[in-house]
This record gives structure tokens, C-alpha cells and sequence, in this order.
């Protein structure tokens, strides 16, 4: 008496319908996190002067944690722009900068960016 073996379908090799996109990996968008930083910095400024005693220092964390932007892209802007930032700090009396935002809910600002074209 002869038994047949099942065959049973391959799981250990994705099919083609199992793959999803081009073997390529994408390309990263050239500039759009640096571009979203910078309206994010341009609404912080209006924000600071219409909310003198609630101001909001520019930083890493700031961008990357409420605005999710990338952490690489953050830090570039930040760098390209220290400048700038530090000269708006000096405006609206940032002493220190990386305890100026702690401890703060965001979430007020975060809507208040958002009202500005992207």
C-alpha cells in the first residue's frame, strides 16, 4: 500500500503578491522635513510674540517630539539656523534653552502651527 504525501504550499519564500513595492528602496524626500521645520519655526516666532509670558524655545526635542520631525532633518535645521534661533531666544529671554520647554503641554502650540499654510 503506497501513501501519498500532501504537498503542502511553501510559507518560508514570499510570493509576489506577498511583496510589496519595488525591491528599490525609496528615495528620501530632498529637503521637505527642512522645509517643515522652517514653518514650524516661522509660526514658534508668531506664537512667542502673541504669548509673551508662554514662549517655546526651538529645539531638537521640540521639532522631533511634537512635530515629528525626523531627528537627522532636526538637527541640521538646527544647526543651519543656530544663528537665528539664538537670536530669537535673546528676544523673548530663553536662559536656557534645554529646560525652556519642559514640563509644558505642547498641545495648544501644536494646533497653533497647524493653522499655518504647509
Amino acid at each position: 500500500m503506497q501513501t501519498q504525501q500532501q504537498q503542502l504550499p511553501n510559507t518560508t519564500t514570499p510570493t509576489p503578491t506577498q511583496i510589496s513595492g519595488s525591491a528599490a528602496p525609496k528615495p528620501a524626500r530632498s529637503g521637505g522635513a527642512k522645509e517643515r521645520a522652517q514653518r514650524i519655526f516661522a509660526a514658534i516666532c508668531e506664537w512667542n510674540q502673541q504669548h509673551p509670558q508662554d514662549t517655546w524655545a526651538m529645539t531638537v526635542g521640540l521639532l522631533e517630539e511634537t512635530f515629528g520631525i525626523n531627528r537627522k532633518a532636526a538637527k541640521e535645521f538646527i544647526s543651519a539656523n543656530q544663528n537665528l534661533i539664538e537670536e530669537h531666544h535673546a528676544q523673548i529671554g530663553v536662559d536656557n534653552q534645554r529646560g525652556h520647554n519642559r514640563g509644558k503641554d505642547a498641545a495648544a502650540l501644536k494646533a497653533f502651527v497647524q493653522q499655518f499654510p504647509a
